[in-house]
């Protein structure tokens, strides 16, 4: 049987693809049932697959044991004058310690307003203590 968590998952993705009931119960049909509660566990799992096969991107965790986190990644090879991956990820926990807002997108407009960039991945390092001042000041 499908846990809790796998029928959230695919009512979520349902959702987020704006897939309608008539394509839903299409996609169910390839399994033989009527509903995502008569899956079997890996049932639900091979039609999570579909889903994310058909674009679906579950979003990350915002919570981890109680504490809330950005994901931050970079491209590898970057250049030089861009902040290091430990740096952005220092002014990640400060924002998450510091900030209301605990997100990455409120992350991303701080970051555009103080250091006048569109994304965390473009801030230069000499930008980096700026924004960590403007962030301990918060």
């Amino acid at each position: 049987m499908a846990t809790f968590s796998q029928i959230q998952k695919i009512h979520i993705a349902k959702k987020d693809l704006s897939l309608t009931d008539d394509n839903y119960k299409a996609i169910l049909s390839g399994f033989d049932k009527t509903s995502s509660t008569e899956l079997s566990f890996w049932q639900a799992e091979d039609l999570l697959g579909v889903l994310k096969k058909m674009g679906w991107q579950p979003m990350p965790k915002k919570v981890k044991d109680g504490k809330h986190y950005i994901k931050i990644t970079v491209p590898a090879n970057r250049s030089r004058e861009f902040a290091e991956e430990k740096q952005l990820k220092m002014l990640a926990g400060l924002w998450v310690q510091r900030s209301r807002e605990k997100d990455e997108k409120s992350f991303n407009n701080f970051i555009c307003r103080i250091a006048a960039v569109s994304h965390y991945s473009f801030l230069q390092k000499a930008s980096v203590q700026k924004l960590k001042k403007a962030m301990e000041n918060i």
